[in-house]
Order: C-alpha cells, then structure tokens, then sequence
C-alpha cells in the first residue's frame, strides 16, 4: 500500500477566528463547515482550490493542558500555490514577518510565515 500524497493537516486551536482567517484570506482557501456541525465556531475545513479539505481546524478538548505552541515535532506545513509576488506583497500588507527563500536548481520560490497558532508555514511556488 504506496501513500498516494497527504491527505489533510489538523490543527487544534483556541484562535479559531484568527486561524481561520490567515488561512482563507491570507492564503486564499474556502472556508467550509466540517460535516456533521452546523457552524465554524468550533471546527472548521479548509478547501483548496480542487475542493479537497485539506486543513482541519478544532478546539482542544476538556480543559486539560493543550500542545505546546507551534508544531511541536513537526517542522512545518508545505502548500504549493501560485501568485508568489501578490503573497509576499499581502504577507507585508498584513504586517506579518516572513522570510523568502529561492532553489534555483529546481526552480523554486519559497515563502515561510507562522499562523497564528506560532505553526511555520512553507508556501512553494514553482
């Protein structure tokens, strides 16, 4: 069984509104309810421009401790996208840092960003 590609990237947060909004507005995903709830108050999915969920935010739940900020063990999360010049230009436009990078050898621009959950994100334009 070969893994075909990844499926989705769940993130738990407490700024539910705030996450929602860098990855729709920002990074321009569609903003969806997750099945089986009514509103986004609590989860919500995030559609990438085939129509495939591919962030799954939630609440932590109970009241316990939640995960350390950031990805803990995990580095980032990757998005190939397109229109590089008018995302660094709204990264600077939102007043977020953010560091550019360029692999020449494979023709390759990268921007990376933290969301508000402190969690780096990669963006690749090829």
């Amino acid at each position: 069984m070969p893994v075909k590609h990844l499926d989705h990237v769940n993130i738990h947060t407490r700024q539910m509104a705030e996450t929602i909004r860098f990855y729709s507005e920002l990074l321009g995903l569609k903003v969806g309810v997750t099945p089986g709830r009514s509103d986004t108050s609590m989860s919500a999915w995030l559609y990438d421009e085939g129509g495939r969920p591919i962030v799954h935010l939630g609440t932590p739940k109970g009241d316990g401790p939640e995960a350390p900020p950031g990805s803990g063990r995990i580095d980032h999360v990757a998005f190939e996208c397109s229109g590089h010049d008018e995302t660094a230009q709204r990264l600077t436009e939102w007043g977020l840092p953010f560091r550019r990078r360029e692999v020449a050898e494979v023709k390759l621009r990268q921007l990376f960003v933290r969301d508000p959950n402190d969690i780096m994100v990669e963006l690749n334009f090829r």
